[in-house]
């Protein structure tokens, strides 16, 4: 998380990309959920939210040609997104279903302060520039994540790094909005 957000710093670009990359991924990802893959509900929440976002930034990095054709393309792949999100969804269960000892109970808590003190970071940015509708949109796919986390299936690891390197380039989003010029 704070390698992507070291990364993403040195460029106003980086993080935009970053993000764009999540949100085709999670298109791609519906695609493969309607061919019977599981797919977490976070992952595509998340990346849904993300092309809510590009579907309603003001602030493109190249003004494209066919903007209407733009903003279509992003409200589609996140309504493939939306229209993926496995209904039949286990209430017991999921990333929580297992016995935690008191080191991985350490872990988790520092990973949820450090999760809080990102989004804090965030809200601070969003606070500095209340326009940047990119990082809006990635502090509500950190938030749907978060909410939505404890429903995916063991083994939840490989999908915490793709909202990792949501939560970095959010980061490092915020950071540019809080540097003054």
């Amino acid at each position: 998380m704070f390698a992507v957000s070291r990364y993403a710093r040195g460029h106003v670009i980086r993080p935009i990309r970053i993000f764009g990359v999540l949100a085709m991924a999670g298109a791609v990802a519906a695609v493969l959920a309607f061919a019977q893959l599981r797919v977490p509900r976070a992952f595509l929440g998340m990346c849904a939210c993300l092309a809510l976002a590009f579907s309603v930034n003001r602030r493109p990095t190249q003004p494209p040609r066919h903007p209407a054709l733009n903003r279509a393309l992003w409200i589609v792949a996140m309504a493939l997104m939306l229209a993926a999100l496995p209904a039949d969804v286990r209430r017991a269960g999921g990333a929580f279903a297992f016995a935690i000892g008191e080191l991985e109970l350490l872990v988790l808590v520092a990973a949820a302060i450090g999760v809080l003190a990102a989004v804090v970071r965030v809200i601070r940015g969003l606070r500095a520039d209340s326009g940047d509708r990119l990082l809006t949109g990635a502090l509500m796919g950190i938030v749907t994540f978060v909410v939505l986390a404890p429903h995916i299936p063991p083994p939840p690891v490989w999908w915490i790094y793709p909202f990792a390197l949501l939560v970095g380039a959010s980061l490092a989003r915020a950071n540019g909005n809080l540097r003054q010029p």
